[in-house]
């Protein structure tokens, strides 16, 4: 009788440890599953974010195109300007 107890004792305790590594393994799932959602949503973030980048960069590139047209008329009437001014001041 007293090998079955101790049997059953030892069962008793195995079965104690692995429910107690069960409600530990049940922690750390429910912390990797709060950690993956922080996550998905700073992904989120980031993806939306980085649009509002691209069409900043988008507005900025043909702001730049326009100042660039602008400055080009600029040169074409000076190079077309400064012959003239000096062919008057020579006459």
């Amino acid at each position: 009788m007293g090998d079955v107890q101790g049997s059953l004792a030892t069962l008793a305790n195995t079965m104690r440890e692995e429910k107690n590594r069960a409600v530990d393994a049940q922690g750390v799932s429910l912390t990797s599953r709060e950690a993956i959602e922080r996550i998905a949503v700073n992904l989120g973030d980031l993806a939306s974010n980085s649009q509002r980048a691209a069409i900043q960069i988008g507005e900025l590139d043909a702001r730049a195109q326009k100042i660039s047209g602008i400055v080009n008329l600029i040169k074409d009437v000076a190079e077309q300007t400064n012959p003239k001014a000096c062919l008057y001041s020579k006459g």
